[in-house]
């Protein structure tokens, strides 16, 4: 395994992937086509990033560290027609109006406010999401019984589970607590009318 070190600036609760390998697995679980657009949310040292170009993906990485995504830029600009980095911070980002895909190593402390960012609205042509973030994170917004507001809300139009738990080894720096991959799936047949959103949504609320 590659060990990198973690930036000085780089995001609250940011641990970056160690292993080519695990992110090609990682890629290779998230059923990607080729000339797919994936959008990557905090690229980081680009190891994700690699296992996605290598994939024949159309990869477009928002990074809101300036050193970060410099490096990315840096790093991928033989693939220009391959990867696009963005620097921005993911809660400001208008989302793609083609279908795509989110595969990310979300950073723990933000996982929550990002990923309601990106399927507040379920009219967005989002196809589906392979999300790493803390493990209690993925347990409680999995479950069932009880379920949180949030995944009530995307179960509407997503497919919701737990696609594997990441050891917290796999990461530099390594955290506190293991992660896990959090994976969801557009249905085919909504269980709520997308025109309905809000309305469910305030629905949901009371």
């Amino acid at each position: 395994m590659a060990v990198r070190r973690r930036p000085a600036r780089g995001s609250p609760g940011q641990h970056f992937l160690r292993s080519k390998q695990l992110a090609e697995d990682l890629v290779a679980e998230a059923d990607l086509e080729r000339g797919d657009l994936v959008v990557e949310i905090g690229g980081g040292t680009g190891v994700l990033t690699h296992a996605l170009a290598e994939a024949g993906a159309r990869v477009l990485v928002l990074e809101r560290d300036p050193a970060l995504a410099a490096r990315l830029r840096e790093r991928f600009a033989h693939r220009v027609a391959a990867v696009s980095v963005v620097e921005t911070d993911a809660l400001d980002y208008v989302w793609p109006g083609e279908p795509f895909a989110v595969v990310a190593n979300l950073p723990f402390a933000r996982s929550g406010a990002i990923l309601t960012h990106l399927l507040r609205d379920p009219a967005i042509p989002l196809r589906r999401v392979a999300a790493i973030v803390q493990w209690e994170f993925a347990a409680k917004h999995t479950a069932v019984c009880p379920a949180t507001l949030r995944t009530t809300y995307w179960r509407a139009w997503f497919e919701v589970s737990i696609a594997r738990r990441l050891d917290r080894s796999a990461f530099t720096p390594p955290p506190s607590v293991d992660a896990a991959v959090v994976r969801l799936e557009r249905r085919l047949k909504p269980r709520i009318p997308l025109e309905s959103h809000e309305a469910y949504w305030s629905f949901l609320r009371a």
